[in-house]
């Protein structure tokens, strides 16, 4: 573009930066005026058709520096705007679900640190939360499957393994014990079949294990561990 051109703005523009368009605040007129490099967000609208475009421009220069044009660089983003609003609707709605759910939900990385829990999750394990490393020999688990805890049997550890469906009973120790809780575990696995982490889903069965023990005790069974 020409610094010698129309003193008008292109027709299709609706909006500069979410605000209605002039000539001082276009990503061009503001190149030729001799900003070294402009970033801004224009809309069009075109036959009742809107995009959104993100825009870099610059002023082009002489041997002896003087400004004799501008050049644009124009990427369409709408799109992938919109795919962002549509991502975030979905995750604050699972995540808006989740918290409401009265089972504990933990999902973990690759890494076996957590990248999800929910409100009755922080209930159920005090202290842990986003970000926290979890450990193969954990101090707040005193039992999965009446076996001390290892690598082997921790439900998530299993799930990273690929194992699906992984089914489990473990009782708690640390600040929640003497809690049974029963666990479900399943890998959560890319289109392409790589296991990118886990995630399980616990309740809290300790009244129900206490009834099952009464029962048991009222008619002079034995119960198992």
């Amino acid at each position: 573009i020409s610094n010698q051109g129309d003193e008008g703005l292109p027709w299709n523009i609706s909006a500069i930066d979410g605000t209605s368009p002039t000539r001082d605040r276009y990503p061009l007129v503001r190149a030729l005026a001799g900003e070294a490099e402009v970033r801004t967000e224009l809309v069009t609208m075109v036959d009742g058709i809107e995009q959104v475009w993100d825009v870099e421009a610059r002023p082009m220069r002489g041997p002896n520096g003087e400004i004799f044009g501008a050049v644009a660089i124009c990427h369409e983003v709408g799109a992938e705007r919109e795919r962002e609003r549509t991502d975030a609707g979905r995750r604050a709605f699972i995540d808006s679900m989740l918290h409401s759910s009265t089972d504990a939900v933990i999902a973990v990385d690759d890494e076996y640190v957590i990248q999800y829990t929910n409100r009755t999750a922080t209930e159920l394990f005090p202290g842990i939360g986003h970000g926290t490393q979890l450990l193969d020999q954990p101090t707040d688990i005193a039992s999965v499957d009446g076996e001390p805890p290892t690598a082997a049997n921790l439900p998530l550890q299993r799930a990273l393994e690929g194992e699906e469906d992984v089914h489990a009973e473990i009782v708690l120790g640390g600040a929640s014990d003497g809690l049974t809780v029963s666990v479900v575990a399943n890998p959560i696995v890319t289109d392409d079949g790589h296991v990118v982490g886990a995630v399980g889903v616990y309740r809290d069965v300790s009244a129900e294990r206490l009834a099952d023990e009464r029962v048991a005790g009222d008619t002079g069974d034995v119960v198992e561990a």
